[in-house]
């Protein structure tokens, strides 16, 4: 098929978790700012923020506050009012240590399509210079092409230019849902689990909420020596359902994505466990000639930022994926792949007989 809709996490992406160039605060009046159009109209009433940090800052105090735009800028104007005053940290990492800041109060009602902004400042303690300052952080990738992170340099927030991703951060909601982006390292393989050879697999789990024919799937894995072919099992829940579907081991270069189309399809019924789960041909190669599954590791609090509970990595031996090891820690880059909206999202037919199908 020359053609696919990817079904995917809004994340499912490649990218390293880098320092915003020019994105620091190494003065009182230093700030740095990450622009949101927030996808959940409830207010925000916690926030946290990924930097790194040089030096010591343990001694000196930021806030974190949620402003409206002016001009593609923080405006000045508070939504609600900033968190409480809270220590540098003493390394890289999440600023509430993956607990979000409570706000002083929330910001009210937000409205969608509208930018806001998730600024950082000094508040107290020592002042922070150019030997001791903290950075923000975010995946080389853009997630939402309106999305920037922004310095201001004790006078404006122009002169240095702004970064063109999404800083790593997240905001929890009053209906208790988190958005933003919550990543904490870069693309990897799961150092947890054990490479893909012999009777070790390595997966994701979902669950659709209509019945689904796959067309294929896309994945990215790293390959080490001369492993066998590798091969795709689909699941619903203990029984598989379709495949070994064969990617030649020839045609896997390692830490690059690639489709393995299924035909025919693979149909997965409405609100059961899809496994999407690989393995190498006759169970063949070594812990020398073997594959690992690639992927975004994310704040274990915030992972509902990125995807639901139900979507996990999961790692295992044998081949009942019901009883391996899963984590929704992890965002592995398998895609499942549909040929057509009208063709392959449906829902069965009821007891009052007739079903009707997604289209568009």
């Amino acid at each position: 098929m020359s053609r696919f809709i990817r079904i995917e996490a809004p994340l499912a992406a490649t990218g390293t978790l880098t320092s915003s160039t020019g994105m620091v605060i190494q003065s009182t009046t230093q700030k740095i700012a990450i622009k949101f159009y927030s996808a959940n109209t409830n207010a925000i009433t916690h926030v946290d923020m990924r930097v790194t940090r040089t030096g010591t800052v343990t001694g000196t105090n930021f806030r974190l506050e949620i402003q409206t735009d002016s001009s593609d800028a923080p405006s000045g104007t508070v939504l609600g009012a900033a968190t409480a005053e809270f220590a540098g940290p003493s390394g890289a990492g999440w600023l509430g240590g993956g607990t979000a800041i409570a706000l002083g109060s929330n910001t009210g009602a937000l409205t969608l399509n509208t930018p806001y902004w998730l600024v950082l400042y000094y508040s107290s303690g020592t002042a922070p210079d150019a030997s001791n300052f903290v950075q923000s952080q975010h995946i080389n990738v853009a997630i939402d092409g309106r999305s920037k992170i922004r310095h201001h340099n004790g006078t404006n927030w122009t002169t240095t230019a702004a970064v063109a991703f999404d800083g790593s951060h997240v905001r929890l909601h009053s209906d208790s849902a988190y958005t933003g982006y919550p990543f904490s390292a870069s693309t990897s393989n799961f150092a947890s689990a054990t490479d893909i050879f012999g009777t070790n697999r390595q997966g994701s789990r979902f669950r659709f909420g209509s019945r689904v024919t796959l067309r294929g799937v896309e994945v990215q894995v790293s390959k080490v020596g001369s492993p066998n072919n590798l091969e795709v099992m689909i699941y619903e829940g203990a029984t598989q359902v379709g495949g070994p579907f064969t990617l030649a081991a020839a045609d896997v270069t390692t830490n690059a994505n690639r489709i393995i189309n299924f035909d025919p399809g693979v149909t997965i019924n409405q609100g059961q466990d899809c496994y999407i789960i690989l393995r190498q041909n006759g169970d063949g190669g070594t812990d020398a000639n073997d594959y690992d599954l690639r992927g975004t590791s994310v704040e274990t609090n915030y992972t509902g930022a990125i995807w639901e509970a139900t979507r996990c990595f999961c790692y295992g031996t044998g081949n009942n994926p019901t009883t391996y090891t899963a984590t929704n820690t992890f965002l592995p880059i398998v895609t499942p792949l549909i040929g057509s909206s009208a063709d392959d999202l449906s829902v069965p037919a009821s007891s009052g007989g007739g079903s009707f199908t997604f289209v568009g």
